[in-house]
């Protein structure tokens, strides 16, 4: 919609520091429930993550990933066994750095 770069057709980011990239971005809010029901909109996307799930994935990949699969199955592990931090970082915050 406001003419960016996408895929392949971006600049490289390191290399001719003069050519500009042609990024963009843009985000739209729209509540579903201008158009449907709140509850029918939360079936609909649970039934269409429910079969991209069931869809089998590409050589090499477990499964196929619908939006914020990858963020769900990281804040499990956090919460399971703790947020990762930098010995540096750890240090610093401790004061012994």
């Amino acid at each position: 919609l406001i003419g960016a770069q996408f895929g392949p057709n971006i600049t490289a980011m390191y290399g001719d520091y003069k050519k500009k990239r042609g990024l963009a971005s843009l985000m739209i809010a729209i509540d579903p429930a201008t158009f449907i029901s709140a509850e029918y909109f939360m079936t609909q996307m649970d039934r269409m993550v429910s079969e991209l799930h069931a869809q089998p994935p590409q050589p090499g990949f477990d499964r196929v990933q619908a939006p914020g699969d990858p963020e769900i199955a990281l804040e499990a592990e956090n919460r399971k066994n703790g947020i990762p931090v930098l010995a540096s970082i750890y240090e610093y915050l401790q004061g012994k750095v």
